[in-house]
Protein backbone atom coordinates (compact mmCIF):
# COMPACT_ATOMS: atom_id res chain seq x y z
CA UNK A 1 0.00 0.00 0.00
CA UNK A 2 2.73 2.56 0.86
CA UNK A 3 4.28 1.95 -2.97
CA UNK A 4 1.04 3.05 -4.25
CA UNK A 5 0.55 6.31 -2.00
CA UNK A 6 4.00 7.33 -2.91
CA UNK A 7 3.33 6.89 -6.21
CA UNK A 8 0.37 9.17 -5.86
CA UNK A 9 2.32 11.56 -4.25
CA UNK A 10 4.78 12.05 -7.03
CA UNK A 11 1.43 12.24 -9.66
CA UNK A 12 -0.26 14.92 -7.69
CA UNK A 13 3.54 16.95 -7.36
CA UNK A 14 3.94 16.63 -11.02
CA UNK A 15 0.58 17.93 -12.05
CA UNK A 16 0.67 20.71 -9.59
CA UNK A 17 4.42 22.01 -10.48
CA UNK A 18 3.48 23.81 -13.72
CA UNK A 19 0.83 25.42 -11.90
CA UNK A 20 3.16 26.36 -9.44
CA UNK A 21 5.78 27.41 -11.25
CA UNK A 22 3.10 29.64 -13.58
CA UNK A 23 2.00 31.59 -10.15
CA UNK A 24 5.68 32.20 -9.52
CA UNK A 25 6.33 33.38 -12.89
CA UNK A 26 3.27 35.84 -12.88
CA UNK A 27 4.19 37.17 -9.67
CA UNK A 28 7.71 37.78 -11.06
CA UNK A 29 5.97 39.66 -13.57
CA UNK A 30 3.35 41.62 -11.68
CA UNK A 31 6.34 42.92 -9.61
CA UNK A 32 7.59 44.62 -12.63
CA UNK A 33 4.62 45.68 -14.08
CA UNK A 34 3.56 47.47 -10.41
CA UNK A 35 7.56 49.01 -11.00
CA UNK A 36 6.31 50.72 -14.30
CA UNK A 37 2.83 51.78 -12.94
CA UNK A 38 4.51 53.74 -9.82
CA UNK A 39 7.21 55.35 -12.77
CA UNK A 40 4.02 56.27 -14.39
CA UNK A 41 2.32 57.80 -11.78
CA UNK A 42 5.47 59.49 -10.32
CA UNK A 43 6.12 61.24 -13.78
CA UNK A 44 2.12 62.17 -13.91
CA UNK A 45 1.73 63.87 -10.70
CA UNK A 46 4.57 66.01 -12.30
CA UNK A 47 2.88 66.99 -15.33
CA UNK A 48 -0.80 67.57 -12.88
CA UNK A 49 1.86 69.82 -10.96
CA UNK A 50 2.60 71.69 -14.58
CA UNK A 51 -1.24 71.97 -15.82
CA UNK A 52 -2.03 74.05 -12.44
CA UNK A 53 1.39 76.44 -12.89
CA UNK A 54 -0.04 80.05 -13.66
CA UNK A 55 2.54 80.26 -16.48
CA UNK A 56 1.00 77.67 -18.80
CA UNK A 57 -2.73 78.10 -18.00
CA UNK A 58 -2.19 81.57 -19.18
CA UNK A 59 -0.38 80.96 -22.09
CA UNK A 60 -2.99 78.44 -22.93
CA UNK A 61 -5.78 80.37 -22.36
CA UNK A 62 -4.23 83.15 -24.92
CA UNK A 63 -2.78 80.04 -27.74
CA UNK A 64 -4.06 79.56 -30.94
CA UNK A 65 -3.68 76.64 -30.05
CA UNK A 66 -4.31 75.54 -26.40
CA UNK A 67 -3.85 71.85 -27.29
CA UNK A 68 -0.97 71.76 -28.60
CA UNK A 69 0.47 73.79 -26.00
CA UNK A 70 -0.64 71.73 -23.20
CA UNK A 71 0.67 68.60 -24.96
CA UNK A 72 3.59 69.42 -25.78
CA UNK A 73 4.25 71.02 -22.04
CA UNK A 74 3.16 67.52 -20.40
CA UNK A 75 5.45 65.79 -22.65
CA UNK A 76 8.28 67.43 -22.12
CA UNK A 77 7.72 67.77 -17.95
CA UNK A 78 7.06 63.64 -18.45
CA UNK A 79 10.11 63.41 -20.53
CA UNK A 80 12.40 65.44 -18.35
CA UNK A 81 11.26 63.20 -15.29
CA UNK A 82 12.91 60.46 -17.31
CA UNK A 83 9.39 58.94 -18.47
CA UNK A 84 10.06 57.24 -22.52
CA UNK A 85 6.99 55.33 -22.59
CA UNK A 86 4.56 56.24 -25.31
CA UNK A 87 2.29 59.31 -24.53
CA UNK A 88 -1.13 60.61 -26.06
CA UNK A 89 -2.27 63.79 -24.76
CA UNK A 90 -6.47 63.86 -25.62
CA UNK A 91 -7.67 67.28 -25.79
CA UNK A 92 -11.47 69.03 -26.57
CA UNK A 93 -12.64 72.24 -26.14
CA UNK A 94 -16.29 72.89 -25.91
CA UNK A 95 -18.25 75.53 -27.91
CA UNK A 96 -21.81 76.67 -28.65
CA UNK A 97 -22.62 73.44 -30.21
CA UNK A 98 -21.64 71.75 -27.30
CA UNK A 99 -24.03 73.92 -25.32
CA UNK A 100 -21.63 76.48 -24.09
CA UNK A 101 -23.02 79.84 -24.80
CA UNK A 102 -21.46 82.01 -21.97
CA UNK A 103 -18.97 84.15 -24.03
CA UNK A 104 -16.98 85.21 -20.68
CA UNK A 105 -15.56 81.97 -20.75
CA UNK A 106 -14.03 78.93 -22.47
CA UNK A 107 -13.61 75.50 -21.31
CA UNK A 108 -11.10 72.95 -22.49
CA UNK A 109 -10.56 69.52 -21.03
CA UNK A 110 -7.53 67.23 -21.37
CA UNK A 111 -6.76 63.50 -21.21
CA UNK A 112 -3.12 62.43 -20.60
CA UNK A 113 -2.37 58.97 -21.70
CA UNK A 114 0.92 57.20 -20.72
CA UNK A 115 1.65 53.74 -21.53
CA UNK A 116 4.41 51.45 -21.56
CA UNK A 117 5.02 47.85 -22.66
CA UNK A 118 6.80 45.79 -20.23
CA UNK A 119 8.71 42.55 -21.48
CA UNK A 120 8.26 39.10 -19.25
CA UNK A 121 10.57 37.14 -17.78
CA UNK A 122 8.88 34.05 -17.01
CA UNK A 123 5.35 34.54 -18.51
CA UNK A 124 6.72 34.68 -22.05
CA UNK A 125 7.26 31.23 -21.42
CA UNK A 126 3.04 30.93 -21.61
CA UNK A 127 3.09 33.05 -24.94
CA UNK A 128 3.24 36.13 -23.00
CA UNK A 129 5.99 38.28 -24.08
CA UNK A 130 5.39 41.67 -23.13
CA UNK A 131 2.78 43.18 -20.27
CA UNK A 132 0.80 46.69 -21.05
CA UNK A 133 0.57 49.07 -18.58
CA UNK A 134 -1.30 52.21 -18.46
CA UNK A 135 -1.93 55.28 -15.80
CA UNK A 136 -4.50 58.30 -17.32
CA UNK A 137 -5.64 61.35 -15.35
CA UNK A 138 -8.14 64.23 -16.83
CA UNK A 139 -8.75 67.85 -15.94
CA UNK A 140 -10.57 70.65 -17.38
CA UNK A 141 -9.60 74.31 -17.35
CA UNK A 142 -12.51 77.65 -17.63
CA UNK A 143 -10.83 80.26 -18.48
CA UNK A 144 -13.09 83.76 -17.99
CA UNK A 145 -12.95 86.97 -18.62
CA UNK A 146 -15.50 89.83 -17.13
CA UNK A 147 -16.21 90.97 -20.92
CA UNK A 148 -15.88 88.11 -23.36
CA UNK A 149 -13.09 85.70 -23.67
CA UNK A 150 -11.01 85.26 -26.56
CA UNK A 151 -11.36 82.30 -28.36
CA UNK A 152 -9.07 80.99 -31.63
CA UNK A 153 -10.60 80.92 -35.11
CA UNK A 154 -10.49 77.20 -35.30
CA UNK A 155 -10.00 74.80 -32.46
CA UNK A 156 -7.21 71.08 -33.09
CA UNK A 157 -9.33 68.69 -30.98
CA UNK A 158 -8.10 65.32 -31.00
CA UNK A 159 -5.21 63.29 -29.92
CA UNK A 160 -1.43 64.37 -29.80
CA UNK A 161 0.95 61.41 -29.90
CA UNK A 162 4.44 60.56 -29.05
CA UNK A 163 5.82 57.09 -29.30
CA UNK A 164 7.90 55.10 -26.71
CA UNK A 165 11.67 56.83 -26.65
CA UNK A 166 10.10 59.98 -28.83
CA UNK A 167 11.18 63.76 -28.43
CA UNK A 168 8.26 66.11 -27.75
CA UNK A 169 9.24 67.82 -30.99
CA UNK A 170 8.07 65.03 -33.10
CA UNK A 171 4.60 65.33 -31.29
CA UNK A 172 1.64 63.72 -34.43
CA UNK A 173 -2.07 64.99 -34.49
CA UNK A 174 -5.22 63.17 -35.01
CA UNK A 175 -8.69 65.13 -35.15
CA UNK A 176 -11.19 63.06 -33.04
CA UNK A 177 -14.79 64.40 -32.51
CA UNK A 178 -15.85 64.60 -28.55
CA UNK A 179 -17.80 60.92 -28.90
CA UNK A 180 -14.38 59.47 -29.76
CA UNK A 181 -12.84 61.00 -26.93
CA UNK A 182 -11.93 58.61 -23.34
CA UNK A 183 -14.53 58.73 -20.91
CA UNK A 184 -12.81 60.57 -18.56
CA UNK A 185 -12.41 63.89 -20.54
CA UNK A 186 -15.90 63.05 -21.66
CA UNK A 187 -17.06 63.03 -17.87
CA UNK A 188 -14.80 66.39 -17.52
CA UNK A 189 -16.58 68.40 -20.01
CA UNK A 190 -19.99 67.21 -19.29
CA UNK A 191 -19.56 68.27 -15.96
CA UNK A 192 -18.02 71.42 -16.54
CA UNK A 193 -20.87 72.56 -18.74
CA UNK A 194 -23.17 71.82 -16.18
CA UNK A 195 -21.86 73.71 -13.22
Amino acid sequence: MRGRERGGVLLLTAAFLPLLFAILAFGVDAVQAIEAKASQESALQAAQELRMAPAITVRAKNSEDPGGLIARSIMSTLRDKGYEGSVAVWFYEAGPADGLRDTTRRLYAFETVVEDRVPTSFARLFGMSEMPVASSFAASSQPYSEFQTWRPDSVRNGVFRIEAGEAPERMSFTAASLDSMPAALRAEIGASLEA
